[in-house]
């Protein structure tokens, strides 16, 4: 598996206060959050562009004896369609990887699928620091911190968070820091 068990600190945090639900995970990854709030009897959707990771969620699921009550999809996030409305969306790890061409019907796509008093639980890298030379992710696209809040602007943040974390990608490049912004915004409900 690529990265740590612990789950997300927001998608904790939202966890811990809130009854299980339905939860939609853009980008899941190996499904370290899908796998998390799985546990807790949530119900979570997971897509994801790249079926390693998807098969990395898989075994993660397996591996840990969880039966997903949700599905695993693979999709690419900026050109889909959701069919229904969820408590919470994550975006972990999502938004600095879709260039700016695909970031406003990507969070339009967002916005559709939240239901009225749902939440959007986000982490993206920003552009306070630069991105490492042979990084070997692919491509990253950094933007400001007050970005995420410009592409969703009438939710209401709950809970805010500027900071770094340090991580490697062995035996590609070693330890290095990411700058991010992690969030938790909640969908007005209508007038």
């Amino acid at each position: 598996m690529r990265w740590p068990d612990r789950p997300g600190r927001m998608v904790r945090r939202v966890a811990e206060r809130e009854r299980p639900g339905s939860c939609l995970d853009l980008g899941c990854g190996d499904g370290k959050n899908l796998a998390y709030l799985e546990r807790l009897g949530w119900t979570v959707d997971g897509i994801d562009i790249s079926s390693c990771a998807l098969d990395a969620a898989r075994h993660r699921l397996a591996t840990a004896q969880i039966g997903q009550r949700g599905t695993l999809l693979h999709r690419d996030v900026a050109e889909m369609r959701v069919e229904m409305t969820y408590d919470v969306v994550l975006a972990y790890g999502l938004f600095h990887c879709i260039d700016d061409r695909r970031l406003g019907r990507t969070a339009a796509m967002i916005a559709e699928a939240v239901r009225p008093n749902g939440r959007l639980i986000v982490a993206t890298f920003n552009d306070e620091m630069p991105m490492p030379a042979n990084h070997g992710t692919g491509s990253i696209f950094l933007r400001p911190r007050g970005t995420i809040f410009a592409l969703f602007p009438k939710w209401i943040a709950e809970e805010v968070e500027y900071g770094s974390i340090l991580e490697d990608h062995l035996p590609v490049i070693g330890a290095h820091e990411h700058s991010l912004t992690w969030a938790v915004l909640r969908k007005p409900c209508p007038i």
